[in-house]
């Protein structure tokens, strides 16, 4: 899915947890570089905001962009941003990214 969001138009992707069993998760978020490489953070403090119901959460880590040597798809560098602490998730409750 893409979120584009450019400083005038903001997205935001809206995850409603009905069947997830309760329990503790690390949610991490996979980020695919189109077409060009994804900077967010430095410049604009509002790219990915992460909402568990209405709590912000803040990204606490990141993994490095790697290539994976076999990939099909040599422009395309993933990396990850995530959370390192559990967060405890039950049905019902809603996960929003904003872009």
């Amino acid at each position: 899915m893409l979120l584009y969001a450019d400083g005038r138009i903001r997205n935001e992707l809206a995850l409603h947890l009905q069947r997830l069993p309760e329990g503790d998760y690390y949610p991490g978020l996979l980020l695919v570089p189109w077409p060009v490489t994804f900077g967010c953070g430095e410049l604009r403090s509002w790219h990915l905001q992460l909402y568990h119901n209405d709590t912000r959460l803040v990204w606490t880590s990141a993994r490095k962009p790697l290539r994976p040597e076999n990939a099909a798809e040599k422009k395309g560098v993933p990396g990850e941003v995530r959370l390192d602490e559990p967060l405890h998730l039950k049905p019902g409750d809603v996960l929003r990214i904003h872009v």
